[in-house]
């Protein structure tokens, strides 16, 4: 990934404001031009209600397991794999017994915790 600039555009995401989206899931999130990405902290047994958007949503598990449904479709995805959602699919997800470490990127950009920030979500890079 490049900055605007044309260099590469580290992350670090322990300057993204951390944000408690339930009492079971937190989470931070950043934007680029194109894209837009968010690190979940999800909690043994935390669930993500149903829900779509008018964006594609790349997934990867880092840590733990996430059970996920897409449009009624059942899959287990665990630590190290990685899953597309298209867009306008209705979804939903919960986490495995250990948790789930999980990192989200989304097409056309959007802000999955407006709701519960602080800040208004800014580009990460110059």
């Amino acid at each position: 990934m490049t900055g605007s600039s044309g260099r590469p555009a580290r992350i670090d995401w322990t300057e993204l404001e951390s944000v408690s989206v339930t009492a079971m899931i937190s989470a931070r999130a950043g934007v680029a031009d194109e894209m837009s990405y968010a690190r979940f902290d999800l909690q043994a047994g935390a669930e993500v209600p149903r829900h779509d958007h008018d964006n594609e949503e790349f997934g990867f598990v880092i840590g733990g397991a996430l059970d996920l449904w897409v449009d009624d479709r059942h899959e287990r995805i665990e630590a190290g794999e990685s899953f597309i959602i298209p867009r306008n699919s209705r979804h939903r997800a919960v986490a495995g017994p250990a948790g789930c470490d999980l990192l989200e990127c989304y097409a056309p950009p959007r802000d999955p915790i407006a709701g519960q920030r602080q800040n208004p979500l800014r580009k990460t890079y110059p």
